[in-house]
């Protein structure tokens, strides 16, 4: 008889509340899910490169336009920066760049 349960905690809308999927993303930004859910944690993989350049996450399927979840600008974009955000997403999550020159990110979502 199994003695550990495994448990995955949901939210009120259904989606996992735990980061089950993840995408990759360089500084040019682009679609990262392109149905509701929930983004969940961003890891910057390879830091921010700019003058004055925003990386931006909306709730948008396939524009950087829209309800914004997160800006990380590039004082904050360094290499090993985790930003948890937990905050659900209706129409998907798209990724806009505005004047980044370098860098990535990894983002987890549901």
């Amino acid at each position: 008889m199994a003695k550990d349960w495994i448990i995955t905690p949901y939210d009120d809308n259904g989606y996992c509340s735990v980061a089950r999927l993840t995408n990759t993303l360089t500084y040019t930004g682009g679609v990262v899910s392109a149905s509701a859910g929930r983004l969940l944690k961003v890891t910057v993989t390879t830091a921010f490169v700019g003058a004055s350049g925003v990386l931006t996450f909306y709730d948008n399927a396939g524009a950087a336009s829209g309800t914004p979840l997160l800006a990380i600008p590039v004082a904050q974009g360094v290499s090993g920066a985790v930003f948890t955000i937990d905050l659900p997403v209706v129409n998907g999550i798209f990724a806009g760049n505005a004047s980044l020159t370098a860098g990535g990110v990894t983002v987890g979502y549901a």
